[in-house]
């Protein structure tokens, strides 16, 4: 009976992990961070908006974007010169990134976020809102 009430509770223990390992990779990127290329960045702007199902178009560069702080202090004016116009929620940017998250299977975005003098502040990936 030991026996059994110890293999259950292995047994738990293991799902657990497994469970939060899954629950934890799904929010990851699915991509690896990729040299930012402007030309590459604006034309996938129309795949997304053409495509149903895009895969991850912008993910690698914006990994990139982010991993090198290369946004941060930039002005508003400055980052729509490099990254294109963006969906601006106050002083939240969003641009879309496509499907690089949940293994492939949600959208993603660059969400930047503007201080008070119109600056960035952060810049991060995270699933589309």
């Amino acid at each position: 009976m030991r026996f059994i009430a110890k293999a259950s509770l292995l047994l738990l223990g293991l799902c657990v992990v497994a469970g939060g390992w899954l629950a934890w990779s799904y929010n990851q990127p699915s991509v690896s961070a990729q040299p930012f290329q402007r030309a590459s960045w604006l034309s996938g702007s129309s795949v997304l908006e053409s495509v149903g199902d895009p895969g991850c178009v912008r993910g690698a560069m914006a990994l990139e974007l982010i991993d090198s702080n290369r946004l941060i202090g930039m002005n508003s004016e400055e980052l729509t010169a490099l990254l294109g116009p963006a969906t601006e929620k106050g002083t939240d940017w969003i641009y879309p990134l496509g499907q690089c998250s949940g293994f492939g299977w949600e959208d993603s975005a660059l969400m930047i976020n503007l201080g008070s003098e119109k600056k960035v502040i952060s810049a991060r990936f995270q699933r589309a809102p």
